[in-house]
């Protein structure tokens, strides 16, 4: 019996020590067939933008309030409100994580908690609270006026960045109705 088992033992012993040296083999094709791409240029990080970074949050916060909902957009929001390299210039709401009505009172509540811990004012415009295509006749910034207007003004003073943590609905519908502020738009993040 003490055999059997030294062998099982030095078997699975052996083909563990197989497996670990097929791991350091290079692999020349993904497992799907696909040839590996270039491989990453390792370079010294330039900053991108001037600091500090004027941004415009647009989000769908809901920061836990069902079951299915993720925090990690107030995350978001409460570590760039702390940020020096930051200039938040304004949030926006939009559907997704959970309806617009939650988003939104959600986002205003965590502004106001930020705010009233000293990290400076924050406007919030409320955004669509559906897809463009579901839009009725998809005129004008349709139901997203404060969002959509807050936005223009802050693209209108000069390049921002933005920080987009929900649909792209309300950036989408503000570009489509305004295509001279696309220049603005320094960066977008995803």
């Amino acid at each position: 019996m003490r055999t059997l088992i030294r062998v099982i033992v030095v078997g699975l012993l052996t083909i563990a020590a197989l497996f670990a040296i097929t791991l350091a083999l290079p692999l020349e094709a993904w497992r799907r067939g696909e040839p590996a791409g270039p491989r990453l240029v390792v370079t010294a990080a330039v900053p991108r933008w001037p600091r500090p970074l004027r941004l415009w949050i647009d989000t769908d916060a809901a920061c836990g309030h069902s079951p299915r909902t993720d925090p990690d957009d107030c995350f978001a929001l409460v570590l760039l409100a702390q940020s020096p390299e930051v200039e938040i210039v304004g949030v926006s709401t939009v559907f997704g994580n959970a309806a617009l009505d939650v988003t939104d009172s959600t986002t205003r509540a965590l502004v106001d908690q930020l705010s009233a811990n000293g990290r400076g004012r924050l406007a919030v415009g409320r955004g669509v609270a559906r897809p463009m295509k579901e839009l009725v006749g998809g005129g004008g910034a349709a139901g997203g006026a404060t969002a959509h207007n807050a936005l223009a003004r802050a693209l209108e003073e000069g390049p921002l960045v933005i920080l987009a943590l929900g649909p792209l609905t309300n950036l989408a519908m503000l570009l489509r109705d305004r295509p001279d502020l696309r220049i603005n738009v320094s960066g977008l993040s995803l």
